[in-house]
């Protein structure tokens, strides 16, 4: 059994010449990516390439073969057989409404117009799934709305409807079937259906040639007449109450319904002319026997056998590649960077460095990207000492880094409330050692902006920090203690002066030599030796008791 495809949509093939051209250009880069790995590593080169190869390799067909599907599917791609029903379209309407002042006549209960708005509301509820236009006339025409699938907007307007919608009083038929015709636009066939409400009065004498050139776009043209053939006169209201329209005469106005001028216009583009006095809801009527029985002869259901679109299945393969290719992204490791780093440094003619530096170096790179300076800084260390240049110099470089990190978290933990007055000391040594390990790696490798950069970014930090110390320096000597004051000697209470307010200042107290300490004690002395001697003196004059003077 054999199975015939074909494509609804073929335009679309360039798209897969696209894809094949992108699986094409994908080889051509993978090529060229190999020939660059194997000038810079040398022959060691399978050995890198092969260890993500048969992932890119999958993944560059995977994205190629999604491409080519999804584009298949946009082509879409028809087999088998399927049944499909084309169903009825709705009408297109234009409601023309009279509202010249001959239709306020009463012959009509309550009048002409008002019976008119009744059935257009009626026509509303019922005409669902239709499009429905309306357009007021009189001497002028204006077009209420547009073609609309919002019947109750329709019934709102024609109820609202009056002379006075219009600029200009009279009857004009042929001015109101070309503005039904603009609002038709394009739109020919039964599905385009004009109806007239009207009194049959036509002042201009158009109606019948505009119902030609209806007939001419394959519109039909429906009318519907209110009044009655005996006439009836026109209401107005006066300052005497209720009065009736005249003539410039004098003489009052009969209005009367004009079944002939409405049949020949229906009968003009085939439509029907119905008579609104003898049939109850005419334009319903109208409607149902007519315009909706016309559109489903037209537009029935009709069946038919085709080939069935199938574009859902390429799509969904398309699908399914792409997210097999995205779930075999292949990941960078470490163990791929050390391997290519050795035998580049191989290729070069270069000593290869011990293992354990380039570990130490790896060790170092982790710890300092999970926050761990210190043991960032050993592991540098020890990877610096390494005996290849090359691996010692990115030693040196990350050295700096790891200072750096040290540095500004010093700066944090100084500017915390309550931090101790040396921490701002640390961040400086620490900025210092950064800028000292980014100068030797600069000046190693003169090919290295990178290295410059940070040397500029810690003499900048280094300038902050200065800063940020001199201005601490005030701070602490405010927040200090005051020393305590040293005890003054007890000065000797005067008696005679106890009204004086202020005591004498105290004598400064001042260190004397060791000859001026002898020669003090030895006036003290002899001044005592003088003391005893004029004692003596007096108690032989007046014979008095020895006195002790102790």
């Amino acid at each position: 059994m054999t199975v015939s495809m074909v494509f609804l949509r073929p335009e679309w093939w360039p798209l897969l010449v696209v894809a094949l051209i992108a699986g094409v250009v994908l080889w051509q880069l993978d090529r060229a990516r190999a020939r660059r790995l194997q000038r810079a590593v040398g022959p060691g080169a399978p050995r890198v390439a092969t260890l993500h190869a048969p992932h890119r390799r999958a993944r560059r067909l995977l994205f190629t073969a999604g491409l080519a599907l999804a584009t298949l599917a946009a082509m879409q791609p028809a087999w088998g057989k399927t049944t499909h029903r084309r169903e009825p379209r709705g009408t297109d309407v234009v409601v023309c409404l009279d509202v010249s002042r001959s239709m306020l006549a009463r012959d009509l209960k309550p009048s002409r117009l008002v019976r008119a708005q009744d059935e257009i509301a009626t026509l509303c509820k019922t005409a669902g799934g239709n499009r429905l236009a309306l357009v007021l006339f009189a001497g002028d025409t204006r077009l209420a709305a547009p073609l609309t699938r919002d019947l109750n907007t329709i019934a709102t307007l024609a109820r609202r409807a009056s002379p006075l919608s219009v600029a200009r009083g009279g009857s004009d038929l042929g001015a109101a079937l070309a503005a039904a015709q603009r609002a038709l636009g394009q739109a020919r066939g039964e599905h385009s259906v004009i109806v007239v409400l009207t009194d049959g009065e036509d002042l201009t004498g158009e109606g019948h040639r505009a119902a030609e050139a209806c007939r001419a776009q394959g519109q039909t043209v429906h009318c519907i007449g209110y009044g009655s053939v005996r006439g009836a006169k026109i209401p107005t209201t006066g300052t005497d109450g209720d009065a009736f329209l005249r003539d410039r005469s004098g003489a009052e106005v009969v209005s009367a319904m004009n079944p002939a001028n409405l049949a020949r216009i229906a009968e003009t583009t085939g439509g029907a002319f119905v008579d609104a006095g003898k049939k109850d809801d005419a334009l319903l009527h109208l409607y149902e026997t007519r315009i909706r029985a016309t559109a489903r002869a037209a537009f029935e259901v009709r069946a038919g056998r085709g080939k069935k679109n199938r574009f859902q299945w390429p799509l969904l393969a398309a699908l399914l590649c792409w997210m097999i290719e995205l779930s075999l992204r292949e990941q960078r490791r470490r163990g791929t960077a050390a391997v290519a780093l050795l035998l580049m440094l191989a290729h070069c003619g270069r000593d290869v460095p011990d293992a354990s530096a380039l570990r130490a170096y790896e060790r170092a790179r982790a710890a300092l990207q999970a926050g761990e300076l210190r043991r960032a800084a050993q592991d540098a260390a020890e990877a610096a000492r390494s005996s290849d240049q090359g691996n010692a110099v990115l030693a040196t470089f990350l050295s700096g880094n790891i200072a750096f990190a040290q540095c500004l978290r010093a700066e944090k933990q100084a500017d915390a409330p309550g931090a101790e007055p040396f921490a701002i000391d640390v961040a400086i040594r620490h900025a210092e050692h950064a800028r000292d390990f980014w100068q030797d790696a600069a000046v190693t490798r003169a090919d290295w902006p990178a290295a410059r950069r940070n040397v500029e970014r810690a003499l900048v930090k280094l300038d902050q920090l200065e800063k940020k110390k001199a201005q601490r320096q005030p701070n602490k000597k405010r927040t200090d203690p005051k020393p305590k004051p040293r005890p003054r000697p007890a000065q000797p209470r005067n008696r005679t002066s106890k009204s004086t307010k202020k005591q004498a200042p105290a004598p400064l107290l001042k260190e004397l030599a060791p000859d001026a300490v002898e020669e003090l004690l030895a006036r003290l002395a002899q001044k005592e030796k003088d003391k005893v001697a004029l004692r003596r003196a007096e108690r032989k004059k007046t014979n008095a008791p020895t006195e002790r003077d102790w």
